[in-house]
């Protein structure tokens, strides 16, 4: 299936981003991205799945956000 990714899939990193908002099915976020969303946003209401990658990585946003997402599944 030939998909033009630039049309379905939302990219937001610190200095760079990719946004259609009428065709995005796929957004990807660096953490720190996430974290400035879910301040605006705690329960992130915008979003249906959120994964969390690398999250072995104990760095002070993934804590942040992994905390987060418990208070959201509650």
């Amino acid at each position: 299936v030939a998909v033009d990714l630039r049309e379905h899939v939302h990219y937001s990193i610190r200095f760079e981003e990719l946004v259609n908002s009428d065709t995005t099915i796929l957004t990807y976020l660096t953490d720190g991205i996430l974290l400035q969303e879910a301040m605006r946003d705690p329960d992130l209401t915008k979003y249906s799945v959120v994964i969390l990658d690398e999250s072995q990585e104990r760095t002070v946003n993934n804590n942040i956000l992994m905390g987060l997402r418990k208070g959201i599944i509650r």
